[in-house]
């Protein structure tokens, strides 16, 4: 009689294959997953300066005027920045204080600096500033944490 099917040995070599398949891909998926997440909050970083730019350019006159207290460095709020441009969206990011976000006037025109801090733990979108929140699963940190004292 002529039974069709596979054996016991031909099922369990083909789970140990799929097995290294998997052991081989998963770190690397892994690898890929992080740097993807960090890009985003680089992006985010970015997407802030650019708006920073942006309200300096619309409100310079109101910024930078000789009765202004800003002297040489504007803080802005979130909120401000938010209210320039409701589209922005932080994601899984926080901004890490409230003067993290900095226009600095210098010689050669304006500096621009973002300080946040992404992960995906950071679940209340209603949150936006890094207040007492845990940060050890962070994927993303600003490496410019600048506040207008230590910019002069």
């Amino acid at each position: 009689m002529n039974k069709k099917g596979f054996t016991l040995i031909e099922l369990v070599a083909t789970i140990v294959i799929l097995a290294v398949i998997v052991a081989l891909i998963v770190p690397n998926y892994s690898k890929l997953f992080n740097k993807t997440k960090k890009i985003g909050g680089q992006d985010i970083e970015n997407l802030l300066v650019e708006n920073l730019k942006l309200y300096n350019t619309d409100k310079e006159s109101q910024i930078w005027t000789e009765k202004s207290s800003a002297g040489d460095c504007y803080v802005m709020s979130y909120q401000e920045l938010k209210s320039f441009n409701p589209e922005i969206n932080l994601g899984d990011c926080l901004i890490n204080s409230f003067d993290s976000l900095i226009i600095q006037k210098t010689d050669n025109g304006y500096g621009y600096f973002a300080n946040i801090t992404c992960s995906t733990s950071f679940t209340d979108p209603e949150k936006y500033l890094l207040e007492g929140v845990n940060t050890d699963d962070a994927y993303y940190r600003s490496n410019n944490a600048y506040t207008c004292n230590n910019l002069n």
